[in-house]
């Protein structure tokens, strides 16, 4: 399995391309949110039922795997006409599921499980990002080689994010004090000019955001480093495809079919990334292709890891998603006590759906 290691010096990236992370926020978790900006819709005509379909974010390179089952049909051929839109974060995706403001979405596990927590009643139903892509950027020059290294240092941070967020986590379980990390607020498309300029020492991101950092870094004759959460104990579950329990319970064969269409799409991807970044771009002119397969490809690298080449795409481990709400628990008051039966579920997803690669 070929992995994007943490320090590298490629093809040049356009910055303003790259987008990433799914925001983690607990304050005002339950509260009117606003809706996003991009839409796409399948053709189908007939007898369809329609879908609305809520990213984490804007759409970008990571996203090709949804735009695949769209455009190839995945989703049609089930007779689901599928419209594609935007949520401004997990938190914000989390809120909207909860509020049946659409009906699926994809979101991180630990703003579904705070959700959950909060009243939203919804639950992972597929998983994609199996490997933890929480993560701390810097330059080679200055490097953050590992989560004890952060004492002391300017660590950027959007104020919702996910790595933000499980900063006690992360410091637990590596011996460092998190209230000895000097966190600065970034907003998110600000952080890659930030860190090469030298303002912060780090920052945190998810790793698919990785090609704009290195552009930028380019740019001023540096190159960047960084390490994953998931290396140090962290490897808890990221995105999946989230569902109000009310969905689940009434139309449970329409769940089952959109979950079909999500996976065909997903092990499409992966076995002909290229093809897929060509339809990511058509549906999305505005990014880099350049930028949109690296960007992809990190996303692949972090989804064929051994749980899915034992299982396929779409199932879930009972036991790693109890780590992961044991993780969200300890950082996290939920107000209540949450059960990992309440914050997944393995009934819609297909088995032994392996990518050939």
């Amino acid at each position: 399995m070929t992995r994007l290691m943490a320090t590298r010096s490629r093809r040049q990236f356009l910055a303003d391309a790259a987008k990433a992370g799914a925001g983690l926020s607990v304050a005002g978790f339950l509260a009117a949110c606003s809706g996003g900006a991009e839409r796409q819709s399948s053709g189908g005509g007939g007898d369809t039922q329609d879908v609305t379909f809520l990213l984490d974010i804007t759409p970008y390179g990571k996203h090709a795997m949804f735009y695949a089952s769209l455009e190839r049909g995945y989703w049609s051929d089930r007779g689901l006409s599928v419209t594609i839109q935007s949520a401004q974060g997990s938190a914000d995706n989390v809120s909207k599921i909860g509020a049946k403001a659409a009906d699926f979405g994809f979101a991180d596990a630990g703003s579904m499980i705070i959700g959950r927590g909060a009243g939203a009643n919804v639950k992972e139903i597929a998983m994609l990002h199996y490997q933890n892509l929480q993560s701390v950027i810097s330059l080679e020059s200055n490097p953050i080689g590992d989560p004890a290294d952060m004492v002391g240092k300017r660590i950027g941070a959007a104020t919702g994010d996910a790595p933000r967020a499980l900063l006690p986590s992360l410091a637990e379980i590596n011996n460092f004090d998190p209230e000895a990390v000097d966190l600065i607020n970034v907003e998110q498309l600000a952080k890659p000019a930030v860190l090469s300029q030298g303002r912060v020492d780090g920052t945190m991101d998810f790793f698919t955001g990785f090609p704009a950092y290195q552009q930028a870094a380019e740019e001023v004759g540096e190159t960047v480093t960084s390490f994953l959460y998931s290396d140090f104990g962290l490897d808890i579950y990221n995105n999946g495809i989230i569902a109000h329990d009310d969905l689940l319970k009434s139309d449970p064969d329409l769940v089952r079919r959109f979950v079909e269409g999500f996976v065909e799409g997903v092990v499409w991807t992966v076995e002909n990334p290229d093809d897929a970044t060509a339809i990511m771009i058509d549906a999305q002119p505005g990014l880099s292709q350049d930028v949109a397969r690296e960007q992809l490809q990190i996303a692949i690298d972090h989804l064929m890891v051994d749980e899915v080449l034992d299982h396929g795409v779409g199932p879930m481990d009972e036991e790693k998603m109890g780590f992961t709400l044991d993780t969200i628990s300890k950082s996290f008051d939920l107000g209540r006590e949450v059960t990992v039966d309440e914050v997944y579920t393995n009934e819609f997803t297909p088995t032994g759906q392996i990518p050939q690669v």
